[in-house]
Parts: structure tokens; C-alpha cells; sequence
């Protein structure tokens, strides 16, 4: 089976910080095709791809990784919110999907999942728009 991929593009005003779960601490997480051995900074209007390693997972795995998403670098014990997700297939349709999230603090940030296979998704972070904001 080919490596599960997350195309990850950053839409919102202000960094996106890409991590490992730290529950998971033998997963091999890579951002553009390296190794992540710390956060990865995604830039507003920038894209990346997020993936672990073939055969480091099982097929059909609602559990094939762990990662966490922040707007910030200091989510864990700092201001920063975010979410923090397993992503692997869907036991009701086949598709690579989030199977498991956990809010961390309250994010300004939200995320649209689309274009899915059983071995992408496309992630879209945005802004949340403030509370009464016109919304078209």
C-alpha cells in the first residue's frame, strides 16, 4: 500500500506548526518527503505535504498517524491552540480521513478536509472568523 499523504496548505493569516503527537513516539513523521525531528513552520499561502513511511502502519488502519496542527509553537503548555489529530482510513467509508481529534485550548484556526482517497486528503487550514462577522 502506498503512503498515506496529507496535502496540508495553510489559508489563514498566521503561521500553522505541523508536530508529531507525542503519544505516538515511535512514528516516523516526514513534511515534503524529510524527516521531522521538530515542528514544521507552514507559512500563510504555503503547502506541504505530511506522510510516515510505507509498511510503518497497517493497511486499512484507522490509526495510521498521529499529528498535531497548532497555531503556535507553545500548544503543549502555552497560549496556542490547535488540534491535535489521528488521521488514517475510515472504518465506514475506505478514506483516509481524521478518525480522532482532541482540541487543544481554543484555536483561532479551523480546517476543511477534502479530496480524499484511501491514501490522501487534502487539509485546508483558515482563519475562525470572529464571533457576529458577516459571513457570504
Amino acid at each position: 500500500m502506498d503512503s498515506p499523504v496529507i496535502r496540508v496548505t495553510n489559508g489563514a493569516s498566521r503561521d500553522i506548526f505541523i508536530d508529531r503527537d507525542p503519544n505516538w513516539d515511535d512514528q516516523v513523521l516526514t513534511v515534503n518527503g524529510k524527516r521531522l525531528n521538530g515542528m514544521h513552520r507552514l507559512a500563510p499561502n504555503k503547502s506541504a505535504e505530511v506522510s510516515v513511511p510505507s509498511g510503518s502502519y497497517d493497511a486499512a488502519d484507522e490509526n495510521m498517524m498521529g499529528v498535531i496542527f497548532a497555531e503556535g509553537r507553545r500548544y503543549e503548555y502555552g497560549p496556542a491552540g490547535g488540534y491535535q489529530t489521528t488521521i488514517g482510513q475510515s472504518a465506514e467509508t475506505g478514506l483516509l480521513n481524521v478518525t480522532s481529534e482532541s482540541t487543544l485550548r481554543q484555536p483561532v484556526i479551523c480546517y476543511a478536509i477534502s479530496h480524499e482517497t484511501p491514501t490522501s486528503m487534502t487539509m485546508y487550514f483558515a482563519d475562525i472568523p470572529p464571533a457576529g462577522a458577516a459571513s457570504y
